[in-house]
């Protein structure tokens, strides 16, 4: 028998892979292929557009963060303050109106009760005048419409003034000190009240009184050129429903309290006093003396 040769067989030679078609490769690979159609670019506008409504955000929230602040702050300083606003205006806007002094010892205003009082509130008298002053309203109660604060024109519903003393002084050039102060208001304006659109910044606020009393008051005279001084008492009367700004309120009530003032003095003048000053009168011919008793 031959002898089995010991060559090496020989492997089938291996088969080439058939080349895969379209369709064979989408169905291979259909990750990549979702990869690829990823919206890459709409993801950005949206991101972009969130990006801006934030940027756009933020100024506006911190705006309005300010704005809370700035009004809280301005409401903490009227509240802690109003005191001093008070009487700083009464005091400015009275000494504007009479050309005089006008003091005020302490103002207290509580808006929960919507009430306050105003004590020691004086009016200085003109150049010219010993006495010191001419009007010194002692204690002053009021009764304010809380609802009425955010309007246009405040409203106040009662003012009490309690013990005022009225001092009546005719100096040695026959000058009356009542008058004179009067003189010295400002003439009645019949303005009606303005729009904000039309306010100026420095106008007076626009105020309506609906009752002011004046009681247990007492008159203090004193005639210079005949040498007298008398005390009186002084009639309990209300003025009601005065308006307008505070110099023109000031001037109504100046001139009501020096109008009952001398014609308190004139009433009871003390009967044989007034009776030696109206003879003084006719020797002297004081006109404004005359005027007066």
């Amino acid at each position: 028998m031959p002898p089995k040769s010991s060559a090496p067989k020989k492997s089938a030679p291996k088969k080439k892979a058939a080349p895969k078609t379209k369709a064979a490769k989408k169905k291979a690979a259909p990750k990549k292929v979702a990869v690829k159609k990823k919206p890459v670019k709409k993801s950005t506008k949206k991101s972009t557009k969130k990006s801006k409504k934030r940027s756009i955000k933020k100024p506006i929230l911190i705006s309005l963060l300010v704005l809370v602040i700035v009004i809280g702050a301005g409401l903490t300083y009227l509240l802690t303050n109003l005191n001093f606003i008070v009487k700083t205006a009464i005091e400015k806007y009275g000494s504007e109106a009479t050309q005089t002094s006008v003091r005020v010892s302490q103002v207290k205003i509580s808006l929960k009760e919507g009430s306050g009082s105003i004590q020691g509130l004086t009016v200085g008298n003109p150049k010219g005048f010993e006495t010191k002053h001419a009007f010194s309203l002692g204690e002053t109660g009021i009764k304010i419409d809380i609802n009425s604060l955010t309007k246009e024109v405040k409203v106040i519903d009662d003012i009490r003034v309690l013990a005022p003393e009225i001092f009546v002084e005719v100096n040695a050039d026959n000058q009356n000190n009542l008058q004179e102060i009067q003189k010295n208001l400002p003439k009645a304006v019949t303005s009606k009240p303005k729009s904000k659109t039309e306010k100026k910044k420095g106008e007076e606020p626009r105020l309506t009184i609906r009752r002011i009393l004046f009681a247990e008051g007492k008159i203090f005279a004193k005639i210079v050129p005949m040498n007298k001084e008398y005390e009186l008492k002084m009639r309990s009367f209300e003025m009601r429903n005065l308006s307008g700004t505070p110099t023109e309120i000031s001037k109504q009530i100046i001139s009501r309290i020096a109008s009952k003032t001398l014609a308190e003095v004139k009433r009871k003048g003390m009967g044989e006093a007034a009776k030696q000053v109206e003879e003084e009168v006719k020797k002297q011919g004081m006109d404004q003396l005359k005027g007066l008793f």
